[in-house]
């Protein structure tokens, strides 16, 4: 495993939080795995995004 720091500021974390509690994700490193599997399949880096495959889904 590898930690990878990411700062934000607070009223920023604060709307991103309450953006993806409102769709019903279940906790903010599902939003982060999900967002980060989004971004690299628009990128094209469809290898790197199955890695990240349902990660981002709602429910338990």
């Amino acid at each position: 495993m590898k930690i990878l720091p990411l700062r934000l500021e607070a009223d920023v974390a604060d709307k991103m939080d309450e953006a993806w509690r409102a769709k019903g994700i279940k906790n903010r490193m599902v939003f982060f795995r999900g967002a980060i599997g989004h971004y690299l399949a628009h990128l094209g880096a469809r290898d790197a995004a199955a890695h990240f495959t349902n990660a981002g889904t709602t429910g338990a």
